[in-house]
């Protein structure tokens, strides 16, 4: 692990096990970037909810996906906690 917190892997591919390949590493929060979060469960309370996009709204998430009677407000909340939302 380095002073960062990232780590290196080192995968053998199928073609050439004999050779090394070293595959970039990727921090925390560029993954974060990549996740689409789901808030779908239909028995979530508002408040539930309001966890759930403050988590995104923490990590950046590259997109989330609400009930489609929890649109408005996660517009709103995402709006305030992060002062950009894509419509």
């Amino acid at each position: 692990m380095t002073a960062c917190g990232t780590r290196s892997l080192v995968v053998h591919p199928p073609s050439q096990r004999g050779d090394l390949v070293r595959v970039p590493t990727l921090t925390a929060t560029e993954i974060a970037g990549m996740i689409d979060h789901a808030i779908l469960k239909p028995e979530l309370t508002r408040s539930e909810v309001d966890a759930q996009l403050d988590v995104a709204a923490r990590y950046r998430v590259f997109s989330v996906c609400v009930r489609p009677c929890d649109v408005a407000h996660a517009v709103s909340r995402l709006d305030v906690l992060t002062g950009h939302v894509d419509r």
